[in-house]
């Protein structure tokens, strides 16, 4: 579910991740060719079996809030809009399309402990749907250090139905803002077939790191995100009568004043 972050090694490159994509959606079409429905953007799409899945938006995200070629997690940057990259990355990345396990995405979770999710995602929203097929599953999110890391909260049932139609599955990572530093969380699913005699459907499991701000960093670095952006809303509009620099500044200094 941190797929995103895990597609690519540090130095982090744009290109080089949207490469990665191009590749998956070819693998995914040379894969399970007899699964996959060509949406009219040639993107394969999830239709009457079970599918699990991360939308764009969740992928745009996490590409906006990583942090600039050179530099590492330590020093969390604000999301930077890139409306360019929209066409560039699919519309799902899929963990399981159509019944079928994607293995290079599932690949690239496996080794995710080495690239942290961002700071500042704190939620993780994905997708999926049992299609026709009647699907019980079990689910659990631990924290493997709650010094830093609460234990990740979900908005559905530990166990149950998967419903037949699109839902979501929401994953909220909290930082206990003691400390800060990398802290690892571990991920297991188990969704099982009403007949059993039926495919197997592989257990999920894997070990995932977000990097955590202490309470002081992480207000700090709200404050100089929302003045980033409203000095840059000021720009935008002709309404800024002083440098950005000098806007920031200010801003930050009224801000920590009134809260």
């Amino acid at each position: 579910m941190t797929w995103c972050r895990q597609l690519h090694h540090h130095p982090f490159s744009v290109p080089s991740f949207l490469l990665l994509l191009q590749v998956l959606v070819e693998s995914w079409r040379l894969l399970v060719p007899s699964a996959i429905q060509s949406s009219h953007l040639g993107f394969p799409v999830a239709s009457a079996q079970l599918s699990l899945w991360a939308d764009r938006s969740l992928l745009m995200h996490i590409i906006e809030s990583l942090p600039t070629k050179g530099k590492s997690l330590t020093h969390p940057r604000c999301p930077r809009r890139r409306p360019d990259l929209q066409k560039q990355i699919p519309p799902q990345l899929f963990l399981v399309l159509n019944g079928l396990l994607v293995p290079e995405v599932y690949e690239h979770i496996l080794h995710g402990v080495h690239n942290p999710i961002p700071p500042q995602i704190e939620i993780i929203r994905v997708k999926w749907k049992a299609g026709l097929e009647r699907l019980s599953y079990n689910i659990s999110v631990t924290s493997l250090n709650r010094t830093l890391l609460h234990n990740p909260l979900l908005n559905v049932a530990f166990s149950g139905q998967i419903p037949a139609m699109e839902s979501d599955v929401q994953i909220t990572l909290a930082c206990t803002g003691k400390l800060s530093g990398f802290a690892s969380f571990e991920l297991r699913l188990d969704i099982r077939r009403e007949f059993e005699a039926l495919r197997k459907i592989p257990h999920l499991e894997f070990v995932a790191q977000k990097y955590c701000l202490t309470y002081k960093q992480s207000k700090w670095f709200q404050i100089k995100c929302y003045c980033r952006a409203h000095c840059q809303q000021l720009a935008a509009r002709g309404r800024l009568k002083m440098s950005r620099k000098k806007c920031n500044r200010q801003c930050r200094h009224y801000v920590r004043l009134h809260t």
